[in-house]
This record gives C-alpha cells, structure tokens and sequence, in this order.
C-alpha cells in the first residue's frame, strides 16, 4: 500500500488518484472530513465541452459523476459511488485540509479522448518533475496541446507549458488529438498481465518492458520500495542473459538496476525477473517496484509472490 497526501484549500480542489483504497466508498473515505462535495467525469464518445468555472458544470449531463455528504440535501443526486485509481477529481473542501489517502498502487493505461479536452493527470515525481512539454514532446498532438490548471475555484490556461512542470497528483484538463495509447515518455509493459508484476507458485521469472517514447534519449532506473502496510520486500533476483553458444543465465540480488545506456528515441528496454522461493518466508509478499526516469516521471508497479507449498 501506499499514501498519498494532498493539501486540499477552501473550496474547489483538482486531485488524481494514483491509488485506490479497499473501501473506495465515498462515504467512507470522507467521513468526518470537511470534504462535502466530489465530482469526477467518465467519457463517452462525444467531445467534451470545457468548464471554465467547477461551480457551473451542468451535473445531469452525460458523463458526469458527484458525491454529496451524506447529510446534506443534496445528497439525493449522489451517483459516484467509489474512487478508482488513475481517475481524475474534483473536491469541495469547507476550510484547508490535508487528506491522507492510503490505498494500492495502480497503474492505469490511459486511452485519450480525441479531439476533446481529457480530465486527468500523471504519474511524476514531486521534487523533480517533468515540463508538459518535456511529458507530450514525444505525441503526434504534441503541437495542439492545451493545458488549464485549476487557481482559486478558476480554470486557467498553462501559457508556458515548456516552462510549467506538472504536479503530481493534481488533475487538469488536457486538449488531446491524436496517438490516443501515448503513455508519456516512459512506457512499462508486464508479461502476461497489464498493471501488476504477479509472482505465482508456477511462476518464477517475469519480464517488463521499458520503452523510450520520447523524442530524445532517455535513462531509468528501477528500485524495489515497501508499502506502508509491512516492511517485508520480495526476494528478487536480477536476471542477466550472456547469449554465446550457450545461453547462460546468471541471478544477482536486486535492490535497483539502470542500464548501462541511456535508451534512444523508441528503443525498448527487457528486464527479466526471479523470485527466490527459499527466502520466501511467509505466503504472500506485497511490495513496490518504483521506476524513475530522467525527465522525472515516477511510475509504481505493484508486485506480489506467492509461496509455494509443499506437500
């Protein structure tokens, strides 16, 4: 598991949730909070109309989801009923808050809307991230971008997007045309499965893949992190393949990797896993592996082992 702070002022607030907690109900979440009001979208196919001012979005049109505290009259128009990760908010807060959010690291594929303005955010560090132009120089939209950034209760356009970096874990809106599977510039794929790096009894050695989707040459590195929920790491094996006549493999312990090169425009990257089933010392172990690039993106992938159990 991992938390995300966010330090929310009076009025409207735009958050990105890179995580999502077991009880995702808004009710929950928010009890006891000055958190009275959320709002979320979810496209459809039609272009989305851009919203100036929060307090004037029309709710009943399509696409829109709200929460209302429970004890408020409004609540009879409640119809957003859990927080999923990768989804962009808006929060009304009655007075300055920091809200705690602590759920599991999920990431999201993005699918872009074409030709509409997208509510969402981005994976990034918060002390070094990345410039919205350095994020979308590698897009064919890249030229036609428009960003707003929320400023007291106001949308207000980034007019130095080259200048500007991106916060982590707030949300904008983003005019996108084309290339709607850009991921940004860094891409991850996992064998087998699309956002977890799943270690079963069977299965020993998995591979992700780190692809260069930017314009210009790119480093990464890789670093095994634990959750706030335990303190236990797996036991991970990097796996190095020498091929010559022979395909010999050779296992080190992994606590971080970066290549040796930088990766060039497009150029994908493997890293091959294995989990040590003899230190395994419990049935189940969570953790993080935290990826980070020079422009300063930050992805975390989830990753779980399963003991194997003899009979």
């Amino acid at each position: 598991l991992r938390t995300q702070s966010f330090n929310l002022k009076a009025g409207w607030n735009a958050v990105f949730l890179e995580i999502e907690a077991m009880d995702s109900k808004p009710d929950s979440i928010f009890k006891d909070t000055p958190i009275i009001q959320v709002l979320t979208f979810y496209p459809k196919s039609s272009s989305v109309e851009f919203i100036k001012d929060p307090e004037e979005v029309a709710w009943n049109k399509e696409g829109w989801h709200s929460w209302v505290q429970p004890n408020r009259p409004e609540a009879i128009l409640t119809n957003l009923y859990g927080l999923q990760a990768g989804q962009a908010y808006l929060i009304f807060c009655t007075e300055d808050y920091i809200w705690e959010y602590t759920g599991e690291s999920k990431l999201i594929n993005r699918t872009w809307q074409p030709y509409s303005y997208n509510f969402t955010g981005f994976y990034v560090d918060p002390n070094a991230p990345p410039t919205f132009s350095q994020f979308f120089a590698g897009s064919k939209s890249s030229a036609n971008i428009k960003i707003y950034t929320l400023m007291n209760n106001k949308w207000v356009k980034v007019l130095e997007p080259w200048e500007e970096t991106i916060g982590s874990g707030i949300a904008y809106w983003v005019w996108y045309e084309e290339e709607l599977d850009y991921p940004g510039p860094l891409e991850v794929k996992i064998q087998g499965v699309k956002d977890e790096i799943l270690f079963l009894p069977e299965i020993t050695e998995l591979e992700i893949q780190i692809i260069n989707r930017s314009p210009d040459p790119l480093s990464f590195t890789l670093e095994q992190v634990a959750g706030v929920d335990n303190a236990n790491q797996v036991p991970l094996s990097l796996v190095k393949t020498d091929l010559t006549a022979i395909t010999i493999n050779t296992y080190a312990n992994f606590t971080s990797y970066e290549p040796a090169n930088s990766l060039k425009p497009g150029e994908a990257h493997t890293v091959r896993f294995a989990i040590r089933q003899n230190e395994m010392s419990i049935d189940i172990i969570r953790s993080l592996l935290m990826i980070t690039d020079d422009l300063g993106n930050r992805l975390y992938l989830p990753m779980q082992a399963e003991k194997l159990q003899i009979k």
